[in-house]
This record gives C-alpha cells, sequence and structure tokens, in this order.
C-alpha cells in the first residue's frame, strides 16, 4: 500500500494466522473431516478469525509527526535564510568596497538634477593616489552655469560661476568626502544604512556617524561588470541632488593642474 505521507510508514499494520493441528483421539478409521487429512493444518479460511488491528493510531502519530516537522521548518528557515541574506549582503559590501578603493583616476560626464527642479551638465575629474588623507576632486560645469568645484586634498573650493566668488571648506565637512576618502570602509566611521538590489542595480546608502541627516546612495551597474553610475545626495532639510556619470574612464593620467584653485 503506497504512504500517505511523504515519510516511510512507520507503524505498520500486523495482521495474525493461527495453526492448529487435527487429530482423531478415538479411533484411526477414517471420518468425516470437512476435507481435511487427520494430522494435517487447518487451512486459513477454516481457522479461527482474529481480526487485524487498526491503523486509525498509526495514521493520528503519522500527523502529529508531520505537525511537529512543519513547526520545526518554519521555526528555523527564518533564521537560516537571514544568515544566508546576512552572508551575501557583507560579500557584496566587500566586493564594492575593493573596486571603490581600486579606483586611482576617474574622470567622467555628469549630468546634475538640482533640488530646484534645474538640470545642469559637466565634467568630472577625481583622483586618489599616495597617503593624503583625502583625495583631489574637479567638477566643472558646462555653461551657461560655468560653476567650478576644486578640491586639492585638504580643502575643497566652490567659485560661482556667474558671480565669481569663492567659498572654502574643509573636504571632511562636504559630501564629497564620501568618495575623496583615502580608504572607503564600510566598517569604520561609514554606516550602511541600507543596500538593495533592483534589477541590474545596487543601491548602497551610507551615513557618517558625523554628518547630521545628510546621506549618500550610491548606485553601481553590475552588468557586465560592477561600475558606479550615480550617487544621491540628501541633506539634512531632504533636499535631493541627483548625480549620474557617463562616458566613466578608470586609472587615466591627470594632470595635477586640474586640481589647483
Amino acid at each position: 500500500m503506497k504512504a500517505l505521507y511523504p515519510f516511510p510508514m512507520i507503524f505498520p499494520v500486523f495482521g495474525h494466522r493461527s495453526e492448529a493441528v487435527f487429530s482423531s483421539p478415538v479411533s484411526p478409521s477414517r471420518e468425516p473431516t470437512l476435507g481435511v487429512e487427520p494430522g494435517s493444518k487447518i487451512p486459513p479460511h477454516l481457522g479461527p478469525k482474529i481480526p487485524a488491528k487498526s491503523s486509525e493510531m498509526g495514521i493520528s502519530q503519522k500527523i502529529i509527526l508531520a505537525s511537529l516537522i512543519f513547526v520545526l521548518y518554519v521555526i528555523t528557515y527564518q533564521p537560516i535564510q537571514a544568515a544566508l541574506e546576512q552572508t551575501q549582503t557583507q560579500a557584496q559590501l566587500q566586493t564594492i568596497q575593493t573596486y571603490l578603493n581600486g579606483i586611482g583616476t576617474l574622470q567622467a560626464n555628469f549630468t546634475q538634477d538640482n533640488p530646484d527642479g534645474k538640470t545642469s551638465s559637466g565634467k568630472m575629474y577625481l583622483k586618489r593616489l599616495g597617503r593624503e588623507s583625502f583625495g583631489k576632486l574637479r567638477l566643472e560645469y558646462d555653461p551657461p552655469t560655468n560653476t567650478k568645484i576644486i578640491a586639492d586634498g585638504e580643502t575643497l573650493r566652490y567659485e560661482d560661476g556667474q558671480t565669481k566668488e569663492t567659498n572654502d571648506y574643509p573636504i571632511d565637512s562636504t559630501p564629497a568626502s564620501f568618495l575623496l576618502r583615502h580608504k572607503i570602509d564600510f566598517s569604520s566611521d561609514l554606516k550602511v544604512q541600507k543596500m538593495e538590489t533592483r534589477g541590474e542595480k545596487i543601491y548602497l546608502t551610507v551615513v557618517r556617524s558625523d554628518s547630521e541627516g545628510v546621506t549618500l546612495t550610491l548606485v553601481f551597474v553590475t552588468n557586465p561588470i560592477l561600475r558606479l553610475q550615480e550617487w544621491i545626495v540628501v541633506d539634512a532639510s531632504a533636499n535631493q541632488t541627483h548625480v549620474t556619470l557617463s562616458q566613466v574612464e578608470i586609472g587615466v593620467p591627470l594632470d595635477e593642474k586640474l586640481f589647483v584653485f
């Protein structure tokens, strides 16, 4: 009989057959024996009928066992799944960290969507070589904006393209410090707030312990290879600036004059 459950029958049903010897204590002469020879075994169909044990209890016990197995599966599945996801997340973070720390120089075109709804574009140059605390950066905006943002490794200068006024800031106090730090380490002062995969893109949101509500979301494409494509800066007032890179070149020689005020 085929098992009712996806595990072997553990409570088999046993039948019982009785055997008896029929003999004649009175006379060796042949007497009517209903077709049974004296001294032979009584055929099963003529022997006493003993009812088979019911299998109802065995089925009940199997139902209980199946329920216990299901409960154990539910209890253990979520912790195991969470552990696997945590392992995968750590592996992805390590891959991204290695990729970012491997960028010595980068040159790209960029498009910037500003909080006021306006869009601007320009050229970006980034250099992260040597042992400086921070690397160097130049964002050169196309006309009519003509704004320049230059970081020389210590100070970031903002030059308004219209008024020509300049303002200087320590790099460490600006969102640029996320990308310009000598060594990017997600286990130190950079805290991963969220990481998710959408199709062929990875969205990684990081904050600094002293960033006062400023978050940076780095967007990477994974096909054909891992590559930084976008970033989104959200300030303490929830103003969002979205930068998209194109024609990205990594490892190209860059003139030091690009990073001079």
